[in-house]
């Protein structure tokens, strides 16, 4: 690489706060609504505290539910919000370092 394809790797890393693996499949609606739902929310992680970050992931989890119907996902999304719910303090990057792995995980089976 050149040293101005580097920089703009590096420019374009650092706007990118999250880039998320799995993707839905083709005409997927359902799948592209909860995908951007957790993409959404990934790019938020650092500017909001555990009560607003479980308060969202249970709209998600309402939205997987509604859309996708009841899975062990989903009982596993919501002992994530269970979990942050009384986190009023700003999410560490431990948290949110977790956290963005559980979305992939989550994903990789919902989507």
């Amino acid at each position: 690489m050149t040293k101005s394809s580097t920089d703009l790797t590096t420019q374009l890393q650092k706007q990118v706060d999250f880039v998320s693996k799995p993707h839905p499949k083709p005409g997927d609606e359902a799948g592209i609504m909860i995908n951007n739902a957790f993409n959404e929310l990934a790019n938020k992680l650092s500017k909001i505290n555990g009560e607003d970050f479980s308060k969202e992931l249970q709209d998600i989890a309402d939205l997987v539910l509604e859309k996708k119907g009841f899975s062990v996902t989903l009982h596993k999304l919501r002992s994530t919000i269970n979990q942050y719910k009384m986190f009023v303090n700003p999410l560490t990057k431990e948290n949110i370092a977790q956290i963005k792995q559980d979305f992939e995980e989550w994903k990789a089976k919902i989507l």
